[in-house]
């Protein structure tokens, strides 16, 4: 199969297409033949070697796909081959298989897209641990870089329906002074 990995960190451009080995998945886990990958921030980071973990090289970035199940590992009950999915994944997603935790799959409904899947994972979940905390009295939500393409739709979502329960940051003077931010009118 083809993955595109990181074999030394650095800039995107240092990525490389290379043919690597079919995974196999072990307890509890799937192989996901991918259709569709998200691309995102903590992605630029770990090729950079400046994300939280740390995947021993090579590796390949992606951290959310969509795809059919390929295979199931041992004890995985839920899923079977053919099972579209959505998972988190860490890395690994820009290829044509990952191996993903069953416990971090989701099956995809019929209406939605592989692409809309592959996408939804990390833009929303901020917007779900929001929602999991707002009914209890003093909690708030801090959303960090809300200017990226990732937490914009939270951010705005929030904003509207609960204005007073919402702190937000962003990184520079620019990003602080972006009307997307600042201006509610």
């Amino acid at each position: 199969m083809k993955a595109l990995l990181c074999t030394q960190h650095g800039d995107p451009e240092l990525l490389e297409v290379r043919d690597v080995e079919s995974p196999e998945p072990g307890p509890g886990q799937l192989r996901v033949d991918i259709q569709a990958a998200g691309v995102n921030f903590p992605d630029s980071l770990i090729i950079r070697n400046l994300y939280q973990f740390k995947p021993e090289l090579p590796f390949s970035p992606g951290g959310e796909i969509a795809g059919l199940v390929s295979a199931v590992g041992e004890g995985v009950q839920d899923f079977i081959p053919g099972d579209p999915v959505m998972a988190l994944c860490g890395h690994g997603g820009f290829a044509q298989q990952a191996i993903v935790e069953a416990a971090k799959a989701v099956k995809i409904p019929a209406a939605v897209s592989m692409e809309m899947a592959a996408s939804f994972t990390m833009a929303l979940a901020a917007l779900f641990l929001f929602y999991a905390i707002r009914g209890k009295s003093g909690n708030f939500a801090s959303l960090f870089a809300v200017v990226t393409a990732i937490y914009f739709d939270t951010w705005q979502h929030i904003r509207y329906h609960f204005p007073d329960r919402l702190h937000a940051s962003a990184g520079t003077t620019a990003h602080k002074q972006s009307p997307c931010l600042w201006n509610t009118g």
